[in-house]
C-alpha cells in the first residue's frame, strides 16, 4: 500500500515539467490510474479518501514545490487546497460495481466529477491532470469540444483499463484493445484537424513581445522603478528595427508603481510618440487610495485609451481577505506590499477595428473568463505575467500549460508576455513554437505576426457541458445503491 501511495504521486509528478525534467514525461500521466485506483479498490469510505488525500499531498507536494521558498506558509495552505480534489475522486470512487461497461465509463467521469467540483470550490480555477498533455497538440484538440476535462477522462480511462486487465482475466483482452486505442484515438482525432487545409486568417496583427528578465530584487525596491522603466524603454529599442508594429506589450507590473505619475509617464509617453506604435503595460495603478494589478492600453501618441484591472486577485499574495480571520492568517501567508483590489469587468480593448482580450498572470487558470473574452468578441488574448519568483524552469512551463488549454477551448490564439518566460504566441490550436520563443529567465523580445480567424468551438458556445454530464452520471450511479438498500 505504501508503495502504491509513493508511486501514485511519482507517477504523477513526473508527467508534468518538474525539478528533474523541464518538460517531464506526459507519458506517465497515462497509467498513474492503474496504481491509484488499486489503492483505492476494496477500502472503506474513510480510508480511500484519506489514501487518496495522501497521494494529492505527496503529488502537489513536489508539484508546486517552487513556492515553498517564496511563501511556506501559503505553500503548505495550497497543497492541502489542491489535495482536496483527490479526497473528492475517493468519496465518488466505487467500492463494488456489478456493471463492468459502466465502471469504465464511472471511473473517468468520477475524476472528471472531482476536477469539476474542485474548480467549483475555489470559484473557477482549474489545474486538471489533462493539462499534462499540454505540449502534445494532436492529442488536446479535444478540448475544443470538453475542455482539458475531455483529456483527463482518457487519462484516466487508460490507467483503469490496464488495472482491470490484470484483475479479470476473462475480459482482459477488451480491456487491453481499450487502454490501447483510448489514446489512439485521441490523438487521431486532433491529428486531422491540425493537418486539413488551413483557413485563410481575416487579418493579421502584429505585436512585439517583451521579454524583460527583471530580477525580484530590482522588482521590490522603490528607489529602482526608474532604473527598471529604462531597462524596459532600451530592450523595446533595441528590437525596433524601422518597423513598428501594430501593439507592443510589456509584461505584468513591468511598472510596480502608478505609470500615471509624471515621473514615468513622461518618458514613457515620449518614448511611444518616438515608435508610433500602441503599448499595453502593466502596472500597480492607485485610484481613490486603492491598489490595483492594471494593464494599460496607449494609443500611439501615447495617451491612456483603456484599462483592465484584473478580476482574480490571487489571496494573501495579492490582497487580503477583508475579515478577522484572514488578517490575522496574512501576517504569516502574505508576502506582497500591495493590497489589490479585484476588477469588475472582462478585459475586453480595443486597437483600430481589432478587439482582443487582456488577462494578468493566474487569470489563465480561469476558463469561464477565456469564454467570455471570446463570445465578447475577442480576437485574440494576452496574459501578463511576472513569474520572476518562480526558482524552476518546470514551474514556468506549468503555468504556460494552462494558457495552451484556453487556446485550444475557445479557439483563440494567446500571447503570452512574461518577464522571466514563458513569452511565447500560442495558435488557436494550442501550438507553440517553442523554437521562436525567447529562451527562458534572459532578456528577449518577440515579435509576432498575428493570424486571426473568426473561429468558435463547442466549449467557447457551451461551456462545461461535457464535465456536467459526467457530474450528472455519477450522482445518478453513486446514488442508485443508496436507493435500494432503503427500499429492501
Amino acid at each position: 500500500m505504501v508503495y502504491a501511495v509513493l508511486l501514485s504521486s511519482l507517477l504523477l509528478y513526473l508527467a508534468f515539467p518538474n525539478y528533474l525534467m523541464t518538460f517531464g514525461m506526459p507519458s506517465l500521466a497515462w497509467i498513474f490510474a492503474m496504481p491509484f485506483c488499486w489503492l483505492l479498490a476494496g477500502q472503506r469510505l474513510f480510508a480511500r479518501a484519506a489514501l487518496a488525500g495522501l497521494v494529492g499531498l505527496l503529488f502537489f507536494g513536489g508539484f508546486v514545490s517552487w513556492m515553498a521558498n517564496y511563501n511556506f506558509f501559503g505553500y503548505l495552505g495550497f497543497v492541502l487546497v489542491l489535495a482536496v480534489q483527490f479526497a473528492i475522486f475517493a468519496v465518488f470512487f466505487p467500492s463494488n460495481f456489478k456493471n463492468a461497461l459502466v465502471s469504465l465509463l464511472y471511473v473517468p467521469a468520477a475524476w472528471v466529477s472531482a476536477e469539476y467540483l474542485h474548480r467549483w470550490l475555489l470559484g473557477g480555477f482549474s489545474w486538471t491532470i489533462g493539462y499534462s498533455q499540454a505540449f502534445n497538440t494532436p492529442l488536446i484538440q479535444i478540448a475544443a469540444a470538453c475542455g482539458s476535462h475531455g483529456v483527463s477522462f482518457f487519462l484516466i480511462l487508460t490507467g483503469y483499463c490496464l488495472l482491470q486487465a490484470t484483475r479479470d482475466y476473462r475480459r482482459r483482452w477488451i480491456y487491453l484493445t481499450l487502454a490501447l486505442f483510448s489514446p489512439a484515438i485521441l490523438y487521431l482525432t486532433g491529428y486531422f484537424p491540425l493537418h486539413r487545409t488551413p483557413q485563410a486568417p481575416h487579418k493579421t496583427f502584429s505585436v512585439l513581445l517583451l521579454q524583460p528578465n527583471i530580477s525580484g530584487e530590482d522588482r521590490k525596491n522603490p528607489d529602482a522603478v526608474g532604473k527598471v522603466l529604462e531597462r524596459h524603454i532600451q530592450l523595446t529599442a533595441s528590437a525596433l528595427t524601422g518597423h513598428s508594429p501594430q501593439l507592443i506589450i510589456w509584461p505584468e507590473t513591468a511598472i510596480t508603481d502608478d505609470i500615471f505619475l509624471e515621473i514615468y509617464a513622461q518618458p514613457l509617453t515620449y518614448f511611444i510618440r518616438q515608435t508610433g506604435s500602441n503599448f499595453l503595460v502593466g502596472s500597480a495603478l492607485l485610484r481613490n487610495k486603492k491598489d490595483y494589478n492594471s494593464a494599460v492600453l496607449f494609443d500611439d501618441k501615447g495617451i491612456a485609451a483603456d484599462v483592465y484591472d484584473k478580476i482574480h486577485v490571487v489571496p494573501f499574495a495579492e490582497y487580503v481577505p477583508d475579515n478577522g480571520l484572514m488578517k490575522f492568517l496574512a501576517a504569516h501567508f502574505r508576502r506582497n506590499t500591495f493590497d489589490f483590489q479585484p476588477g469588475r469587468k472582462p478585459g475586453l480593448l480595443r486597437i483600430g477595428e481589432t478587439v482582443f482580450g487582456v488577462t494578468i498572470c493566474s487569470e489563465d487558470h480561469y476558463p469561464r473568463l477565456f469564454r467570455k473574452l471570446k463570445n465578447g468578441g475577442g480576437e485574440f488574448a494576452v496574459v501578463m505575467l511576472n513569474d520572476g519568483w518562480f526558482n524552476q524552469d518546470g514551474a514556468l512551463l506549468i503555468h504556460a500549460q494552462s494558457s495552451v488549454f484556453r487556446a485550444v477551448e475557445n479557439g483563440l490564439p494567446i500571447l503570452r508576455d512574461a518577464n522571466t518566460g514563458l513569452t511565447a504566441s500560442i495558435t488557436g490550436y494550442g501550438d507553440i513554437l517553442l523554437n521562436q520563443s525567447p529562451p527562458l529567465n534572459t532578456p528577449a523580445f518577440q515579435p509576432v505576426e498575428l493570424a486571426i480567424k473568426h473561429n468558435k468551438t463547442f466549449y467557447a458556445k457551451f461551456g462545461d457541458l461535457f464535465a456536467q454530464t459526467c457530474l450528472c452520471f455519477v450522482i445518478i450511479n453513486f446514488i442508485k445503491p443508496l436507493f435500494r438498500k432503503t427500499h429492501e
